[in-house]
Order: C-alpha cells, then structure tokens, then sequence
C-alpha cells in the first residue's frame, strides 16, 4: 500500500467514508434471508449453493433410484439403500463437508488474526483493519471468505452484519470467537489486543491436536478399510473361482435373505464407522 492511502485511512473515523450513499442504503439482504439452525445454512457451511428444495428432491431421487437398482437382488436391501442413501447425502454428507471446510480455515486463522493486529498496532481503525489483514491472507477457502466479509465492510456494512455471513458458511467456534475478540477490542476503547493474540495462540494450538488426532486416526481407517475390502473381495473371489458353491444361496429365498442382511450389516459398519470415527473439534 502506498504511503499516500495509508496516511488517509488512519485520518478516516470509519470505513463507511469510503462507501458510496447508495452502498450505505442498499446494504445486502442476503444474510437475512438464512435462518440460524436452517437446512439452507447447513448447506451454506457445506458449500453447496443449491437452493433447499432442489438439493432435498436430487438427494430422493437419487436414494430412489439407488434402492430401485439394488431392489433386484431383494425388497429388504433395496429398502435400506433407500434410506441410508437418503440419511447420509441429506444429513451426514453435509456435516462432513461442513467440517472439512473448517479445519481448510484452521490452519490461516491465526495469521489473519495475527494481521488484524498489525494493522491495529499500526493505528487503523476495526473496519479497515480487517480489510487489511484480508490483503494478506493465502489464496484459497479463508481468502474467499474473508474478502466477502471485506466487501461486506467497503459496502457500508458493520462488522457485526458483516461477519454473520461468514459465521453461517463456515461452521465451528473460531469464527466466533473472532468476532468476539473484536466486540471486546470495542468494548475495551479499542487500545487492548491482547483478546487477538489470545486467540490466535489458542487457534494453534488447536490445530497442532487436531493434525496429531488426524495422523492417529490414519491407521484405524486404514485397518478398518482392508477388513471392509476383504469382507467384500473375499466372496466376489469365491463367486468367480466356483459359482456353483453360492448358487444355493441365491435360488434359496432364505439364503438370498440372509445375504441381503449380510450386505446390510457391512454397510451400516461402514456409515457408523466413518460418523464416529470424523474427528469434530
């Protein structure tokens, strides 16, 4: 930043003086219209721009259509890949993508908190400070988000308004702890920063757990999927190397039955494995 715009910004008492008045007046409604706890917001966290209703009518008809294919082997199976098809993309899908996307965040949070800080340090003020620790934050998830939160704030908006957006698009306490940090920067006469440095301490060392919870995790899901591919490759193999020792099974309405509860077991394993074992912070 030249010398020239950065001696004006510390004159500025606010950033809505670099707003224009039609900015100021026709602030975004966009965050109004996302209820708190809604299904709209839990796929605004996924990062899933569909609207609910559509992305509600392809997760049933895709769950139909899968129980459709697998009906064939049996009604029971088929019933199953219905609902369970219908269960995880509706829910537990999104939680995981919601998820995924905040610990993609983690890891640059505390160098934007870090900049706010600078750039308070150095006398500007809330607004134009955020603005300027946006300017530096790596390219990526955090970068597209904070700079909504950046224009939010060029367009007149407070922070508070500002940072609600991105409190319903990513998920998880750190987000909120920011803008708690800068609601006591506030309260505090805007001299105290130690509320920044605080957190963005805590922010990493959350982030070292988290990385040696993941690394711990590695071999679980690794054993666990070898299990998992064996207790499928294993039959396939026997289907293949001697048919005639399965036909039974499948021309029996009992044996067809109780394979279908068989491949209804190893999937339920399958989804409870990957619910318990997604690490959640």
């Amino acid at each position: 930043m030249r010398e020239s715009q950065r001696l004006y910004l510390l004159k500025i008492p606010t950033i809505d003086v670099l707003s224009t008045p039609r900015s100021r007046v026709k602030r975004a409604t966009e965050f109004g219209k996302v209820v708190s706890g809604s299904y709209r917001e839990k796929l605004f966290q996924a990062g899933i721009s569909l609207r609910p209703e559509m992305y509600i009518l392809l997760v049933a008809a895709g769950s139909l259509f899968v129980g459709w294919l697998l009906s064939r082997l049996g009604m029971p199976i088929g019933v199953f890949a219905t609902l369970a098809t219908a269960q995880y993309y509706g829910s537990w899908y999104l939680e995981e993508r919601a998820l995924k996307r905040r610990y993609q965040v983690l890891p640059q949070l505390s160098g934007f908190i870090d900049g706010i800080s600078s750039a308070l340090n150095t006398g500007f003020n809330i607004d134009t400070a955020v603005i300027q620790a946006s300017e530096g934050v790596p390219a990526g998830l955090l970068k597209e988000e904070i700079d909504r939160v950046a224009a939010a704030l060029k367009k007149g908006m407070t922070l508070d308004e500002s940072f609600v957006s991105l409190k319903q698009r990513i998920v998880g306490k750190e987000v909120v702890s920011i803008a708690i940090a800068i609601s006591m920067f506030h309260s505090m006469g805007g001299r105290v920063l130690e509320p920044f440095r605080r957190l963005a301490q805590k922010i990493r060392d959350q982030q070292i757990v988290i990385e040696k919870a993941n690394r711990d995790l590695v071999q679980i899901k690794l054993a666990f999927q070898i299990i998992f591919g064996l207790s499928w490759i294993a039959p396939a193999l026997m289907l293949l190397t001697d048919p005639g020792y399965l036909n039974t099974a499948f021309a029996d309405p009992l044996g067809r039955l109780l394979l279908q509860i068989a491949a209804i077991i190893q999937i339920s394993s399958l989804l409870v494995f990957k619910r318990i074992s997604s690490f959640r912070f």
